[in-house]
């Protein structure tokens, strides 16, 4: 096992691994060095990272921050820690923190629009991710047997192994997504045939049964970006593929839908309990410590409506929500009205008290 490999035996998440592993093979891409025989006595290791920093300048502040974190745990786990000060210069030097792609949640009828041209696989896919508020990545890993349709509502385990944290959780979706996860799983095993018949690369991609099917447990048996290429063909179709203009990357990437139930939940679900629902690790332990898994179903119910898209209660609620909106808007500007003529009024008085006493200076001079 090679020295790269065996760093990432520290971590359980996939994709995790898969990042990192990219990041330590354009390190050693760039400081040319191979990484068996990287680590020697009085070695430059600063003048290396240094050097992957200016390769990685002038991409976006939250992948040079990754790509760094990533070079500076590889070394402190070989026995090679720099100095604190050293990082703090390196970081000191990346412009920004931030995403530099602009975001644009979608509206509820844009996520129609963009779902009214879905096949049953992206209608499954994209409903359950914007119900669910998982993550890409954990969605792709779901077992079938991870997913409980008895419980109301319908419950998703995400294992250990799978998320960003390394501590398992549990989610909940609506019955929109949960319909269309039952339609999807009938006709799984037919689709996945279909494509695999079609796609010879496909079929050295899966191992199948002696029955000839396919053996993949997951509910959805494709790559992340194969779930991205979906969506993009989506919003293509949609005519919503509008693109950053510095980054050139779609505004509405598939993250969006995390950002959207995020958003919309929190309207009725209290804030550490979508927080915790959603994976977040500094509210996961406090929420699962006051609630109990049934607890934590009942308080997605609450907000249920807030994340179904083709429920005719869904548009009413939230046509009534901006309804009450605008009367609250209109409402202030009445009162802003009412004390800018309560202001006029105390002018006036004051002007006109000051007129009788000039008046009555007048007449007494």
């Amino acid at each position: 096992m090679d020295i790269i490999e065996k760093f990432l035996q520290n971590y359980s998440s996939k994709n995790t691994i898969k990042s990192y592993r990219a990041f330590l093979k354009q390190y050693f891409r760039v400081i040319k060095h191979k990484p068996d025989a990287y680590f020697k006595p009085n070695h430059d290791y600063e003048e290396d990272v240094l050097k992957y920093w200016r390769y990685l300048n002038g991409r976006p502040p939250k992948t040079i921050a990754t790509s760094i974190a990533c070079i500076r745990m590889f070394l402190s786990e070989n026995d090679h820690e720099l100095p604190s000060k050293y990082w703090r210069g390196i970081r000191n030097r990346t412009k920004g923190t931030r995403a530099v792609t602009e975001d644009k949640i979608p509206t509820l009828q844009e996520i129609k629009q963009i779902l009214s041209h879905a096949d049953l696989r992206g209608r499954a896919l994209f409903l359950t991710l914007l119900q669910s508020g998982m993550r890409i990545g954990e969605l792709t890993e779901i077992n079938i047997s991870d997913i409980d349709f008895s419980f109301k509502p319908t419950k998703i385990r995400i294992r250990a192994e799978t998320t960003k944290t390394g501590n398992q959780r549990y989610c909940f979706i609506g019955k929109e997504a949960a319909d269309s996860l039952k339609s999807w799983l009938d006709h799984r095993e037919t689709f996945l045939n279909a494509s695999l018949s079609r796609a010879r690369a496909l079929q050295r991609y899966y191992n199948r049964d002696q029955n000839g099917r396919v053996e993949d447990d997951r509910v959805f048996p494709f790559s992340i970006s194969t779930v991205r290429y979906i969506w993009n063909n989506l919003l293509e179709n949609a005519k919503l593929s509008e693109k950053d203009k510095r980054t050139k990357v779609r505004k509405m990437h598939p993250h969006v839908l995390r950002k959207y139930y995020r958003t919309h939940m929190s309207l009725s679900v209290p804030l550490d309990v979508v927080e915790a629902l959603m994976g977040h690790e500094g509210y996961l332990t406090e929420a699962y410590r006051r609630y109990t898994i049934e607890q934590l179903g009942e308080q997605y119910l609450k907000g249920e409506q807030d994340v179904s898209i083709f429920s005719s209660t869904s548009k009413d609620l939230q046509e009534l929500r901006q309804s009450d909106k605008e009367k609250d808007e209109k409402i202030k500007n009445l009162e802003n009205i009412v004390d800018g003529l309560k202001l006029r009024v105390d002018m006036m008085e004051k002007i006109e008290k000051i007129n009788e006493k000039i008046e009555k200076i007048k007449t007494t001079s």
